[in-house]
């Protein structure tokens, strides 16, 4: 039952997003800052404290008359930097995971077709 609920309040979150969208004709600039306590599903839990933050540039199509883009129906591209530090994340339970993974640094671009 409460998958049920949740669910529907997952749709109507997104169904109101959808309609109180912004401006499509601007290119936007995102900015994003997180930290916490990380979790896990494996036996050795995680444990310690993460942060980071990313940007994102998402660049609008609606005016673009280039073949490719009426072609491929997109409707806008972005690019993505991140950043998140794990060097206070270790495995419980296991000495000397301190610093296991260090720093993340991630790169991904997106594009956003529509039918």
């Amino acid at each position: 039952m409460k998958k049920i609920v949740l669910l529907k309040a997952f749709i109507l979150f997104c169904g109101m997003n959808a309609a109180w969208a912004q401006d499509t004709t601007r290119n936007t600039i995102s900015f994003t800052t997180f930290g916490g306590m990380p979790s896990s599903t494996f036996t050795n839990h995680v444990k310690g404290y993460s942060y980071g933050s990313e940007i994102e540039y998402h660049l609008t199509m609606a005016n673009n008359q280039a073949p490719w883009v009426k072609a491929a129906h997109v409707k806008d591209m972005g690019i993505l930097f991140s950043y998140m530090n794990m060097q206070h994340v270790s495995l419980k339970g296991l000495p000397g995971t301190q610093n296991l993974t260090g720093s993340i640094y991630t790169v991904a671009g997106s594009a956003n077709m529509v039918w």
